[in-house]
């Protein structure tokens, strides 16, 4: 479908395609730090292994930088091969989204083994701290993808959630409780981000212009501010009546 046909042709709610091309865009931004939020990883895996001993641990760091280069070169190979078509994108982002999902497993499953299978705290510190600070700071890249922002959660926070209860410590479920919490919000926080900029449905905006009804979600909102702003203009132009005469001048 050529480029042209994919602008005017789109099912309904679609984003449009520029808009789209942009969001799977910023997806393979920042480069450089990408690939030191990867290294920054394995070096603290590396440390737990070298403090623990684990050969586990020791196969997870290697497995984390060899996953964190391997996204380094993907995002590379974006930058050389940009899509102009949302057919592209939609492959580019389905590579990322593996790729992210991949990742976060990974540190997942460090931190399962790395809380729920030894009993160094500085090394429970170390895991926590790191997975949770990699999966809020991807979030933020991915913000306007809510199944991605899904997928990478609970890829870390089960495992992480899960080495947790296995101390059989009231105080570390405690811990996990909220961690999975705080993951929940970030959800609905991302999942509220990408419902404001969809364009609202044909249904959405007769349901907001009901007699009588008033806006109240996010999306119904939007879509009464863009009808009235379309409404607006159309109201301005058609109080002009020189418009046409001075276009034919």
């Amino acid at each position: 479908m050529s480029t042209a046909a994919e602008t005017h042709i789109k099912p309904k709610n679609e984003l449009p395609r520029e808009v789209y091309l942009s969001l799977v865009d910023s997806l393979f931004g920042n480069f450089a730090a990408m690939l030191a939020g990867a290294i920054c990883v394995a070096v603290a895996a590396t440390l737990s292994a070298w403090k623990t001993q684990d050969p586990w641990l020791w196969a997870c760091a290697v497995i984390v930088l060899v996953i964190g280069i391997a996204r380094a070169i993907q995002m590379r190979g974006y930058e050389q091969d940009k899509p102009q078509t949302i057919a592209a994108a939609k492959r580019w982002e389905f590579q990322y989204a593996i790729g992210a999902v991949a990742y976060c497993g990974m540190l997942g499953i460090w931190c399962l083994i790395g809380i729920g299978f030894n009993d160094d705290q500085t090394v429970h510190l170390l895991c926590a701290i790191v997975t949770v600070a990699n999966v809020v700071a991807g979030t933020s890249r991915v913000s306007g993808q809510p199944y991605i922002v899904l997928s990478t959660l609970l890829a870390a926070c089960a495992p992480l959630a899960l080495g947790l209860v296995l101390q059989n410590n009231p105080y570390y479920a405690a811990i996990g409780i909220l961690i999975s919490l705080f993951f929940l919000g970030l959800h609905r926080i991302t999942a509220g981000l990408h419902e404001t900029s969809r364009p609202p449905s044909r249904r959405t905006r007769s349901r907001c212009w009901r007699a009588g009804s008033t806006p109240r979600s996010t999306t119904c909102r939007t879509a009464c501010a863009c009808a009235t702003a379309r409404a607006a203009s159309r109201s301005r132009t058609a109080a002009s009546p020189n418009c046409s005469a001075s276009r034919a001048i």
